[in-house]
């Protein structure tokens, strides 16, 4: 089952709105734009920490969402994204 398939489920449910949901499904176009990009290098650090944060925000609107249907254990949290470089470490040194 895909992310989409999940956040649709999520919405027939009536756990989201339609609102959410397409916030949702953007955020997760977004991503993926940006996984490709930051395959080749080419993403501005401050779009990919603008991103992130508002992937943190909607993952929070989800947890809310989903654990009207499944309860989530208390230990799973995520509560911040830290980025320490772009650039990957040289080799040989």
């Amino acid at each position: 089952m895909s992310f989409k398939h999940l956040v649709e489920l999520t919405f027939l449910f009536g756990c989201i709105d339609d609102k959410i949901r397409d916030k949702i499904i953007c955020f997760d176009r977004e991503r993926n734009q940006i996984a490709h990009r930051l395959l080749k290098m080419e993403i501005p650090s401050q779009k990919l920490k603008q991103i992130c944060s508002r992937g943190l925000q909607l993952l929070d609107a989800l947890e809310t969402s989903f654990s009207q249907i499944i309860p989530k254990p208390k230990f799973i949290k995520m509560r911040a994204f830290k980025i320490i470089s772009l650039t990957p470490p040289k080799s040989g040194t």
